[in-house]
């Protein structure tokens, strides 16, 4: 799993489809590029992606990739 370290995924980040962290249920749901920053010796990884001004963090596990979490090109 460290060869993933520094990979482009896309991902829909938990608060834009958990509906007590938005309003509208309206929107149409697009997937967020990310990179993975962080691989946890036990089967976990994070994610980092802009959002607006700042810079944001979501976890998965390694059962997530091809679900969750799409691999993009190579890093």
């Amino acid at each position: 799993m460290r060869e993933l370290l520094g990979r482009p995924v896309k991902f829909i980040p938990c608060f834009l489809y958990k509906k007590e962290f938005h309003n509208s249920g309206d929107e149409d749901i697009q997937p967020v590029r990310g990179v993975i920053d962080f691989i946890s010796p036990n089967g976990w990884f994070r994610i980092k992606y802009p959002a607006g001004d700042t810079v944001q963090h979501e976890c998965f596990k390694e059962c997530d990739i091809g679900t969750a979490v799409t691999l993009l090109g190579r890093r």
